[in-house]
């Protein structure tokens, strides 16, 4: 349904983007790099 972003698969389940990688981090589902973000705020990890 989403194509495989993340940010549309979080809409479909009326969470926020950021709540879901919080929850797939928390439990495990899957591999979500900062790279695959495609949250679009231009904030990355390590970043000043």
């Amino acid at each position: 349904q989403t194509g495989g972003v993340k940010k549309k698969a979080a809409k479909l389940l009326n969470i926020s983007f950021r709540s879901m990688r919080y929850r797939v981090d928390k439990y495990s589902l899957g591999a979500m790099s900062i790279d695959d973000e495609d949250e679009g705020d231009g904030m990355s990890v390590g970043s000043a």
